[in-house]
C-alpha cells in the first residue's frame, strides 16, 4: 500500500509544471520567469499616443535587455560597436515605463559615438549643434544607472564608454538627475567623455553630488557643455562633483570645462551656511560657485584665511597673520593690518614685524619694532638715544629682502655682517 502511495504522489508531481516568476526589479527575457535580468536603468516617457515610436542609440558591444514597458521584450546581442538605432512603435497610449538590463564588453574608440544616446536628432560631431527629431520629447523621467550598463572596462579608448550628448535636449524631463547615473564609471576619461551630456534639459534640482567624483583624469572636452543651457538645475556646484580630479592637473583644462555651467541658474554666492569650495577650476564656470558646509580650517603662521576661497593664503604686505584655526563667516580671518605709519613684508606672523622701510640705493630692507638678533641694526628715528626700529643682522651673505637681490653690509669688530628682514630665509644659504 505504501508502495502505491508514493507512486501516486509521483505520478501527481510529475503533473503539474513549477512556477516561475522574475522579481520586480527585473526583465522577464523570456516571458516565462525563467530567465531574469536586473534592471538597471529606466525610462518613463510622457503620456504618449497610439502609434508614437520610441527610438535611441547605442554603439556597444555585448548583450543587452529592453523592456519596452508594453509587453515587449528585446534581446539586444552586438559583436560590433557601430552607432545602431533601435525602436519600437506603441499601438497604444499612456505612460510607458522602459526598462535597460545587460553589460557591455566594448565600445566605439570615435567618441562622438555615445556607448547609448537617448537624444535620438541629427547631431554636428565636432560641434554643439544638433537638428531634433522628436524622440527626446518623450522622455518624462530617468532612474538607475548607465554605468552600470555602460561601465569601465579598462583604459584603453575601446574600454571606456563614451556619454556625448546621451541625455541631451530632453526638454520634457521631470525631476532630478539620478545620483548613480554614471556609477561604474571612473579613472582616466577620453576626449568628450560628457561633451553636451544634459545639454538643454529640464532636469530640475540640484546637481548630484558624485556624480563625476569616480573620474580622476580628464581631457580636451570632457565636460564641455556638460550643463549648459540646463535652465532648471538650481543650487550650487557640489564640493564632490569632480572629487576625483586634480585642480589643474588635467590636460587641456581650459577646454576639459568649456562652458559647462552656461546659461544655468546655479548660485554666484554660497547660501547661509556654506562656505566656498576651492577646487582650481572656477575659472571656467562662468562666475558659478562650488560650496561646502562650514569647517574649521587651520593657516600656518604667516597665513590667513580668505573668505573669497576658503582658503589659506600668504599674509599680505604691511599686515600680519599669527594662524590659527577659523571657522568661515564670510570675512578675511587672521589678517591684522599693520599701526599706521608702519610696514612688513608679504608671509609675517607677528606685530614685532611690522616697522620702518630702510631704502639704500633702489634696495630695501624691512625694519622690526622690536630686536631680533644680537647685535643688530639699530634705528633712532627721533634721536632721543632710544632705538625705534631694528634690522637682523647675520654673518652669512644673504640680500636684505626677499623682493630684492641688493646686499647691505657692515663690518663691526672686525666680523662683517648682512643686514635682512624678517622675508629672508636664512636656511636656504646655510651649508
Amino acid at each position: 500500500m505504501q508502495k502505491i502511495l508514493i507512486l501516486l504522489g509521483l505520478i501527481l508531481f510529475a503533473g503539474f509544471d513549477m512556477a516561475y516568476a522574475c522579481d520586480t526589479n527585473q526583465i522577464d527575457v523570456l516571458g516565462d520567469g525563467t530567465q531574469c535580468e536586473t534592471a538597471k536603468f529606466t525610462i518613463t516617457t510622457t503620456e504618449l499616443e497610439p502609434d508614437t515610436e520610441f527610438k535611441f542609440y547605442m554603439s556597444a558591444s555585448g548583450t543587452f535587455y529592453v523592456d519596452w514597458g508594453d509587453g515587449t521584450i528585446d534581446t539586444i546581442t552586438r559583436t560590433n560597436t557601430t552607432e545602431t538605432l533601435y525602436d519600437h512603435t506603441y499601438t497604444t497610449a499612456g505612460v510607458k515605463t522602459i526598462r535597460f538590463g545587460g553589460l557591455a564588453t566594448r565600445y566605439n574608440e570615435n567618441k562622438a559615438y555615445p556607448a547609448i544616446r537617448i537624444f535620438s536628432g541629427e547631431i554636428d560631431r565636432h560641434a554643439n549643434g544638433s537638428r531634433s527629431s522628436g524622440t527626446e520629447i518623450y522622455v518624462g523621467k530617468i532612474s538607475g544607472s548607465v554605468g552600470a550598463i555602460f561601465p569601465t572596462l579598462g583604459n584603453s579608448d575601446y574600454l571606456q564608454p563614451s556619454f556625448y550628448m546621451a541625455f541631451h535636449g530632453l526638454k520634457n524631463v521631470t525631476g532630478e538627475i539620478p545620483a548613480d547615473l554614471f556609477s561604474g564609471v571612473y579613472g582616466n576619461t577620453v576626449p568628450m567623455m560628457f561633451f553636451s551630456v544634459f545639454y538643454g534639459s529640464a532636469f530640475t534640482g540640484n546637481i548630484p553630488s558624485n556624480l563625476f567624483s569616480g573620474v580622476t583624469t580628464a581631457h580636451a572636452w570632457t565636460f564641455g557643455y556638460a550643463f549648459s543651457n540646463c535652465s532648471k538645475l538650481t543650487g550650487y556646484i557640489p564640493s564632490s562633483l569632480f572629487a576625483g580630479l586634480i585642480a589643474n592637473g588635467s590636460p587641456y583644462a581650459s577646454y576639459m570645462m568649456y562652458s559647462i555651467f552656461n546659461n544655468t541658474n546655479l548660485a554666484t554666492t554660497c547660501p547661509t551656511g556654506t562656505m566656498p569650495h576651492h577646487t582650481g577650476y572656477e575659472q571656467y564656470w562662468g562666475n558659478k560657485v562650488s560650496c561646502q558646509n562650514i569647517v574649521p580650517i587651520t593657516c600656518d603662521v604667516g597665513k590667513y584665511f580668505s573668505a573669497t576661497d576658503a582658503l589659506c593664503h600668504d599674509c599680505l604686505n604691511d599686515n600680519y597673520c599669527p594662524g590659527g584655526t577659523y571657522t568661515y563667516d564670510g570675512t578675511n580671518m587672521g589678517l591684522t593690518a599693520c599701526p599706521a605709519g608702519t610696514f612688513a613684508p608679504a608671509g609675517m606672523w607677528e606685530a614685532a614685524q611690522c616697522g620702518r622701510i630702510l631704502h639704500v640705493g633702489d634696495g630695501f630692507v624691512y625694519l622690526r619694532a622690536t630686536k631680533k638678533t644680537a647685535p643688530s641694526l639699530h634705528l633712532d628715528l627721533d634721536h632721543d638715544g632710544i632705538a625705534d626700529y631694528f634690522g637682523n643682522m647675520t654673518t652669512l651673505d644673504v640680500p636684505m629682502s626677499r623682493d630684492t637681490p641688493r646686499k647691505l653690509k657692515v663690518r663691526m669688530n672686525g666680523t662683517v655682517y648682512s643686514i635682512y628682514d624678517d622675508s629672508v630665509e636664512l636656511n636656504q644659504y646655510q651649508n
